[in-house]
């Protein structure tokens, strides 16, 4: 019934440890010894009185979920599924100014398994093209067994995205050169360092100098 520690106290001391001991009992005793809440607590114990469930896992606000109509089990057809589900996630993202900064990639196999995989960014962006492929450097590492029935993709952390991802693009290639950012993504992807944000600058500094020796060699 969820009560308090002094009404527990209060209904032991008189050996009431199920609610059959007192449910016959008056309400106006009741609410005399342990108060008006426990009145409630015991109506709704026995479906008298409604009561809001509150989930304890927060939903993912960005989450996307695509049931297959027949079990999946080749990589172009994962390829597909997560083509799909990217376009309609980050046009969402989109929408809203927000950007993808971890994902993860679920499979529910037939024979109840879980499968998954994950990915990071080092910024956040609702490029699908990007996202894509950093999850197909991944994609290997799902295994489909009988086949795959259902996929979710779930945006774990997101951030604002401060420019449009177009004029970033489109600046001059440097150190905050989204072609850049993005091979960074990637090379992360390779070793498991996603979103490891000393690992990337170590390697945006690597590819800083190497634009410049490249520049001052022309």
């Amino acid at each position: 019934m969820r009560l308090d520690d002094v009404v527990l106290a209060k209904l032991r001391k008189l050996g009431f440890y199920q609610i059959k001991s007192f449910i016959g009992m008056p309400r106006s005793v009741l609410r005399r010894r342990f108060g008006e809440e426990f009145l409630l607590r015991l109506a709704q114990a026995i479906g008298t009185e409604d009561e809001v469930l509150v989930p304890l896992q927060i939903p993912v606000p960005f989450q996307e979920r695509l049931p297959c109509l027949e079990p999946i089990r080749t990589r172009t057809a994962i390829e597909i599924v997560i083509t799909k589900m990217l376009e309609s996630l980050c046009k969402r993202m989109q929408n809203e100014g927000k950007g993808l900064r971890t994902g993860v990639l679920k499979g529910y196999r037939l024979d109840g398994k879980e499968v998954q995989i994950s990915i990071g960014t080092s910024g956040a962006t609702h490029s699908a093209i990007h996202l894509f492929k950093l999850f197909q450097l991944k994609i290997d590492q799902i295994r489909p067994g009988l086949g795959i029935e259902l996929f979710m993709l779930d945006a774990t952390k997101v951030d604002e995205v401060d420019v449009p991802q177009e004029q970033l693009w489109s600046t001059k290639p440097g150190l905050d050169d989204q072609s850049v950012i993005r091979l960074l993504d990637r090379v992360a992807g390779k070793v498991g360092l996603e979103g490891d944000p000393p690992i990337l600058a170590s390697f945006a500094l690597l590819a800083g100098a190497g634009g410049v020796a490249g520049s001052s060699g022309n």
